[in-house]
């Protein structure tokens, strides 16, 4: 018998497996799973049987639409894709995708090392680790027309900038199974310099004011002089005394101030983490739609891509901010009697 491992069953869009019990249609040839077969009763391949033509033409008739040269050749199982494809029709293994003229380019080199596609989970960005969501797009063949809740792949492709396949991954996964939830390392490590780096503004900002709020006490207690003396190995810390010695540490209040924000802050990492991807959705598919609503825009996907991307800029800019957003609550700490008398 024939082997049909990797080709695809058109009545349940599934690839055949080692093992599978699979039948053809006696007049084309088109494999079915036996169970889908008995499902319809008869082969639905009807464009063949209205051609004349037969499964294995029809096959033949596909490879030779893109030559050896275009193709992108699977380096787990070797079959060749079309070039406009990001994972294995065969395998599911994520690929880098050859496009020509102006095609979109979504992909790398699937031998670039971490920053391709040989990582199984394309986390060749340090801003977009994450497994999630790959299980699911394993099967899936993405081209650039194909709709994710009313955009396109290539218009959600010009918005992400880098780490497109993983990002893609998981927005599919958000529009098809209504899923808000996924995993984000670095979203769960730096909230919110990754949602700066992603031009997130407002998630950015208020991930911003409630990190500098909730670690305010560790800050104390950090920068208490008995602490930093201790640190330094008893040497004169004198000058940091200005800012928080006036600071019971041993006081109950402090210690359950201290453990109600410790918790608060691991509880908005966590939110973070689970909800970062889902955020970074809802803001692509927002603006992606007011771009394209826009009038008098010729190409919106320029203005998609203006609006998107990263900014390691922004990045950067945010932790020399929130770092003197601390310096200044530290030094409100120290005059706090002072400030709250003054507002009286």
């Amino acid at each position: 018998m024939a082997d049909f491992t990797g080709k695809q069953c058109i009545a349940c869009n599934e690839h055949f497996k080692v093992g599978d019990d699979i039948v053809v249609c006696p007049d084309c040839g088109t494999p079915y799973h036996r169970a889908c077969y008995n499902e319809h009763g008869e082969c639905i391949n009807y464009t063949l049987h209205e051609s004349g033509e037969s499964w294995r033409e029809a096959e033949q008739e596909k490879k030779a639409e893109f030559s050896t040269d275009e193709a992108i050749k699977c380096p787990r199982c070797g079959t060749e894709n079309p070039p406009m494809t990001l994972f294995c029709e065969s395998c599911g293994l994520p690929l880098g995708m050859k496009t020509s003229g102006a095609q979109q380019n979504f992909g790398q080199n699937p031998h670039a090392g971490m920053g391709g596609f040989g990582n199984p989970y394309g986390q060749g960005n340090p801003m977009g680790m994450g497994p999630m969501g790959m299980p699911f797009m394993q099967t899936q063949k993405i081209t650039p027309d194909m709709d994710i809740d009313g955009n396109t792949v290539g218009e959600y492709a010009e918005y992400i900038g880098s780490n497109r396949p993983y990002f893609l991954a998981q927005f599919l996964r958000f529009a098809k199974t209504k899923a808000k939830s996924s995993f984000s390392f670095v979203g769960f490590l730096f909230p919110e310099y990754y949602f700066f780096y992603r031009k997130m503004y407002k998630e950015g900002i208020i991930a911003s004011l409630l990190t500098i709020l909730l670690t305010l006490p560790n800050m104390i207690f950090s920068f208490h002089v008995d602490n930093i003396e201790k640190m330094m190995g008893g040497m004169d810390a004198s000058m940091f005394s200005a800012i928080t010695n006036n600071v019971n540490l041993s006081s109950g209040a402090f210690n359950a101030i201290y453990n109600i924000f410790w918790i608060g802050s691991l509880a908005l990492q966590i939110v973070c983490g689970i909800f970062a991807n889902y955020w970074y959705y809802k803001k692509a598919k927002k603006t992606i739609e007011k771009a394209k609503s826009l009038s008098g825009i010729e190409n919106p996907n320029e203005a998609i891509a203006r609006k998107g991307g990263t900014s390691w800029g922004l990045c950067i800019l945010s932790i020399c901010v929130n770092a003197a957003l601390m310096m200044l609550a530290l030094v409100a700490v120290k005059y706090r009697a002072d400030i709250l008398a003054f507002f009286k």
